[in-house]
């Protein structure tokens, strides 16, 4: 029965992402609960996924008590989560993958959300309008610096230059310290800026160093 799962939980991952490179999957848990439907431990090693167009370089996460729809897995139908559940695990991001995410929907999307937070209103101007090309993204010991070009709807177009220290304030807080935003279009940029992850996260360890960011901790999956 854990060789059927198992072989659920690839086929689902596989179907959840746009490419995985390596996947290995252990289900921990005795036949008489499994056929409960309850899957007591699932462990699983990953490289190389695309998921949304972000890459993420490896990772090791481990899900417990997850409830499956185990009858129409049997029937061959797709495997479903039925109940939220709590991943926890490490995940490691290097530089190169992350380069290549930048226009990614998943990540431009969370980086401009980000940066027109950060700052007040400029003028008339609606900021949800602005468009910003990111180009560049480079990782050092516990600092990241982004650069691309910021071009509001009249297509006035300037560089954009983003350099912040990172560091883990809560498990579900981010600092940004120091924080410095280069460009002639914005203005009034806070020294310092906190990012709220949401209860759903729950991180242990942010690490950057040179070319990678390492993440430990856990998230809610919802169904």
């Amino acid at each position: 029965m854990g060789k059927i799962i198992s072989l659920a939980f690839r086929l689902w991952l596989r179907s959840q992402t746009d490419r995985l490179e390596h996947l290995e999957v252990k289900i921990s848990g005795k036949n008489r609960q499994i056929l409960t439907g309850h899957i007591p431990k699932v462990a699983l090693a990953i490289e190389g996924a695309i998921y949304r167009g972000l890459h993420f370089t490896q990772g090791c996460i481990i899900g417990e008590n997850i409830r499956i729809n185990l009858g129409q897995v049997i029937k061959g139908k797709p495997l479903q989560i039925l109940e939220p559940i709590t991943a926890r695990g490490e995940v490691l991001l290097a530089e190169r993958d992350l380069q290549t995410s930048l226009n990614s929907p998943l990540l431009s999307t969370a980086l401009k959300d980000f940066l027109f937070n950060l700052v007040p209103a400029q003028g008339n101007n609606n900021l949800e309008d602005w468009q910003i090309d990111w180009h560049n993204i480079e990782i050092q010991p516990q600092e990241i610096f982004l650069t691309g070009v910021l071009t509001t709807p009249d297509e006035n177009a300037t560089p954009l230059r983003l350099q912040a220290g990172l560091a883990l304030l809560s498990p579900s807080q981010l600092r940004l310290f120091p924080l410095a935003i280069e460009s002639s279009l914005l203005k009034q940029i806070p020294e310092e800026f906190y990012l709220d992850l949401g209860g759903e996260v729950q991180l242990e360890a942010l690490n950057l160093s040179a070319g990678q960011i390492f993440i430990k901790g856990g998230i809610v999956i919802n169904p």
